[in-house]
């Protein structure tokens, strides 16, 4: 319940706050009552890290980096964690999953939840083959799924489907205790969350753990509309390089009323649920500044991958950068300018803009300031008018041509044809959603087929019935090759 009472959530931050006034991490917050349930936001920097607590059960969603991966596992065996139930990895980007390896060899896990896609780093095979050696499968949930857990349970929101961007792959869950509701999103960006919204699922909360670290990249509008959080959660580093949480961020939730807690600068942030109230172990901070804003990035409403080094990223093409072609028929075309991002716009509120923070200028000037083109909503595109044209590029530099009625993916100088006659709409170049889908889905089929080759046990999905009942010719296609002697996988 979103109307909380005064007295009863003002004795239960009471009790919070004298068990934690004890000297030391080893005081145990964990839920005993009936109906109750914990959720620790664990402070690893620039992270993520939750542990909930209910009905002597555990879930962990994320681990933080590996540099905080010893305090993740001192902080789960000081709440007296054995076993973790459900251990959930979102994304396997390094500050989500690298303290989960250690978790993985420190306690009892059941049960653990992953995206369904292959990230190219020794992280990632780390954390797989950890798996593997401990007899667990890692399972591969789909949207709508629903867990029991303790007192209460949990859906699975997201991801609907396999991007490029890695972290719209995140799982994203919504917890429910009783009346009250906890939304986690991992790094999910506006892609990801206008998906969610689209399925017309309930994505009301109490509670929202912000995507992304509070990034421009995510918290859209329209997600706050449709959750309308009674608190708002970030976790992120304080001094952060990344500019995390965003300007824009802050501003909607400060327009919007909605309390803030910071892990950089409040530590761990613990809520308590009893199925109708959410008591707090501390005041929100309320905190709506951004991130340092000498450090924060231009690009800040793209993806995050480019934080760490080539060993705990998929590799991605590296973007060069050109001389914007200022052709004499975009002298005289008004476009937006948000307040953050590297981005321009055909509107004011486009994705998760502030109409009110929105400049205007021709898109010459925006072009000449090394602003791109927005994909999703940009009305300059125009129509394919050769018989071969680029008609999308995003932001690992793979790009879609059409030829001859048909998309091709020039991806890794190899693409794969797909969909004869599929028409561009309107005047968008953009490739249509439907299609990016469908190549993205078969590129990953091609990359568990190789992978599957190195590590049958976790990655053999190519003669899953599922997928073969998703792309049949193909696959089939391909566990012929695998079969055969010249298979070079």
């Amino acid at each position: 319940m979103k109307k909380q009472s005064k007295l009863m959530t003002f004795l239960m931050s009471l009790l919070l706050a004298f068990m934690l006034a004890v000297p030391g991490n080893a005081v145990s917050t964990q839920a005993a009552g009936q109906g109750d349930m914990a959720v620790h936001f664990i402070d690893v920097g620039q992270g993520l890290a939750i542990l909930v607590q209910s009905g002597g059960e555990n879930l962990l969603y994320d681990g933080g980096n590996r540099a905080h991966a010893d305090e993740v596992v001192q902080y789960l065996k000081n709440q007296q964690v054995e076993t973790i139930d459900y251990m959930i990895s979102s994304h396997y980007d390094e500050d989500h999953l690298g303290g989960l390896v250690k978790c993985l060899d420190n306690f009892e896990v059941e049960h653990v939840l992953g995206s369904d896609y292959v990230h190219t780093s020794d992280l990632f095979n780390t954390f797989m083959n950890t798996a593997t050696a401990h007899a667990i499968i890692v399972e591969y949930p789909s949207v709508g799924d629903t867990y029991e857990f303790g007192t209460g349970s949990f859906t699975v929101m997201a991801p609907d489907g396999i991007s490029q961007n890695s972290n719209d792959n995140s799982v994203v869950i919504r917890l429910v205790n009783g009346n009250n509701s906890f939304m986690f999103m991992g790094d999910a960006e506006e892609t990801s969350e206008q998906d969610m919204i689209s399925t017309g699922m309930n994505l009301d909360c109490d509670v929202l753990s912000l995507g992304h670290h509070g990034s421009a990249s995510s918290t859209s509008w329209d997600l706050l509309e449709a959750s309308t959080p009674s608190w708002a959660v970030i976790s992120c580093g304080q001094d952060n390089s990344y500019g995390h949480p965003a300007a824009s961020t802050m501003e909607k939730l400060r327009d919007m009323n909605i309390p803030v807690y910071r892990t950089d600068a409040q530590g761990t942030i613990i809520a308590l649920s009893d199925g109708d109230t959410i008591s707090w172990n501390q005041e929100p901070c309320n905190d709506y500044a951004a991130g340092d804003a000498k450090q924060q990035s231009a690009n800040s409403d793209t993806s995050q991958a480019a934080q760490y080094s080539s060993e705990d990223t998929a590799s991605a093409p590296a973007v060069e950068t050109e001389t914007p072609d200022i052709s004499s028929d975009t002298q005289g075309r008004t476009v937006w300018i948000s307040a953050t991002g590297s981005k321009y716009h055909s509107r004011p509120d486009c994705g998760n803009m502030n109409p009110n923070k929105a400049t205007q200028e021709t898109e010459a000037q925006a072009l000449s300031q090394g602003y791109e083109a927005c994909k999703k909503n940009s009305a300059y595109n125009g129509a394919p008018t050769d018989k071969k044209e680029t008609v999308y590029k995003n932001d690992t530099n793979d790009e879609y041509v059409y030829e001859n009625g048909q998309y091709e993916s020039a991806h890794g100088g190899n693409g794969y044809r797909y969909g004869t006659n599929r028409q561009v709409s309107g005047v968008h170049k953009t490739l249509n959603r439907e299609a990016q889908r469908e190549y993205q889905a078969l590129e990953n089929a091609l990359e568990y087929g190789t992978a599957g080759k190195k590590n049958a046990e976790q990655r053999h999905r190519l003669n899953s019935e599922r997928e073969l009942m998703k792309y049949p010719n193909e696959l089939s296609q391909l566990a012929d090759r695998m079969a055969s002697d010249s298979w070079q996988g």
